[in-house]
């Protein structure tokens, strides 16, 4: 299971993320966002790994 999940918000591509937010990780072992008048750009979910995982 991923150490951290997050949805990120971007202007446009390779720009800096200006809002960031944590999201769980369900039983099932998956996650997803719902996002209501979402604003123009680049919305991503990206997570972290814990400490030692290894690499595919």
């Amino acid at each position: 299971m991923p150490a951290r999940c997050s949805v990120h918000h971007r202007r446009r591509l390779g720009a800096e993320p200006e809002k960031s937010r944590r999201i769980p990780v369900g039983a099932f072992r998956q996650t997803h966002a719902v996002l209501s008048n979402a604003a123009p750009g680049v919305h991503v979910i990206s997570w972290t790994w814990p400490p030692g995982f290894p690499a595919p």
